[in-house]
Order: structure tokens, then C-alpha cells, then sequence
């Protein structure tokens, strides 16, 4: 089986052991934006990791990749981003957390 050239990724990391919401924006990680009420509506950090993948060859195909420690981080830190995780087509789970 070969591997096929893609035309683009992005990956958006949902679950991480810590956020730093004030790290600017450089040529290969854009960050989310601080509005005037982000403190009450911010990114949670906890142990474990959760990315989504998306992935463009013609089609696109969305991964979501581990969940996180609670899945609930991840599906809360999704919203934030005002990321849509419906329309996922596949989910990878690397281990039991």
C-alpha cells in the first residue's frame, strides 16, 4: 500500500496539559482570538490530548483524534473554537484514558 500525497492538513489541538492564551500567532500556529469576554468562556487544560485532523485531497476528511481525560474538555474547548465536531468521519482512540 502506498501513501498518498495530500493537498493539506490542519490540525487543531482541542486537549492539552496546559493553555497559554496570550502566545501570539506565528507562521504555522494560529491561535484564537481574545474577545472582550473570553475569561468566562475560555480553553480548558487537563492531562491527556485531543486533536482534530483535517485532512484535503479533493475531499476533505475530518479526524478527531483521543478525547482527552474527560471528554467533555474536549467537546467544551471545541465550542470555544467554534469548531463543529458532527461531522467527524472518524474518531482514533490511541488508549483508554
Amino acid at each position: 500500500m502506498s501513501l498518498k500525497e495530500i493537498d493539506n492538513v490542519e490540525i487543531t489541538s482541542l486537549v492539552d496539559n496546559n493553555v497559554d492564551i496570550l502566545l501570539s500567532d506565528n507562521e504555522v500556529a494560529f491561535r484564537p482570538l481574545l474577545n472582550e469576554n473570553w475569561f468566562m468562556h475560555s480553553l480548558i487544560a487537563e492531562h491527556g490530548f485531543c486533536a482534530t485532523i483535517k485532512e484535503t485531497n479533493g475531499i476533505e476528511h475530518k479526524i478527531l483524534y483521543d478525547s482527552g481525560l474527560d471528554p467533555k474538555t474536549a467537546i467544551h474547548n471545541a465550542e470555544v473554537l467554534d469548531l463543529n465536531l458532527s461531522s467527524l468521519d472518524l474518531v482514533i482512540k490511541s488508549w483508554l484514558y
